[in-house]
């Protein structure tokens, strides 16, 4: 008796047992649900003229309710939104599963969140960069400090970028290329927690 009470308990509460598949099925059902709300709202913008693309579409942080209204206030965060495409950004092994089965972009393994979050902020930049209207040109450049080269002529007002190596230089970023510090606020993203440099007229950008 003892042995089977036993053995049922661990049924009910184990890795594989009801209480788990029931929050993965509540889990796996929200998560869809947030899925096809994008989707729907994607299509929408697309039909509606406020988008050309779905891959113009770049979100993070609360911004992400914009096209997932029905986003809770305790996945805020958790969910990103990079060129059309949704990403989870959390290491609960719940939610991992969830967002596998509705083949929602997850981090790997031999990543922390911090990582992932760091990699997401990057290609959310890389993507609104690549993907820029004249609008979203204006606001980042109205954001960042536009870099000039160092010459005579800009003798009063020069302002470069060096990359260094091992205290060799490797990179001098000049005129054309803006630079984004940490803590700007840009729209879509909120405060960036990496600095960045920005070429515009080449559509390049680069964690600095």
């Amino acid at each position: 008796m003892l042995i089977l009470a036993g053995v049922s308990l661990n049924a009910i509460i184990g890795d594989n047992g009801i209480i788990t598949k029931a929050q993965l099925a509540n889990v796996d059902s929200k998560f869809a649900g947030y899925k096809e709300e994008l989707g729907i709202n994607l299509v929408t913008s697309i039909t509606e003229g406020k988008i050309e693309k779905e891959e113009e579409v770049t979100l993070l942080g609360e911004n992400v309710r914009k096209y997932i209204p029905s986003l809770l206030d305790e996945d805020i965060g958790k969910f990103g939104i990079v060129e059309g495409r949704l990403y989870y950004i959390d290491d609960d092994i719940l939610g991992k599963k969830a967002a596998r089965s509705q083949n929602i972009e997850v981090m790997g393994d031999d990543l922390t969140v911090q990582d992932f979050e760091k990699n997401i902020e990057k290609s959310a930049v890389d993507g609104i960069v690549k993907n820029s209207s004249k609008d979203n040109n204006e606001m980042l450049r109205t954001v960042g400090i536009e870099l000039i080269t160092k010459n005579l002529e800009n003798a009063s007002r020069w302002n470069i970028v060096i990359e260094t190596v091992e205290g060799k230089v490797v990179n001098k970023y000049q005129s054309g290329w803006y630079y984004i510090p940490t803590g700007t606020e840009i729209e879509g993203i909120g405060k960036i927690t990496n600095p960045y440099i920005i070429n515009f007229d080449t559509r390049r950008s680069k964690e600095f």
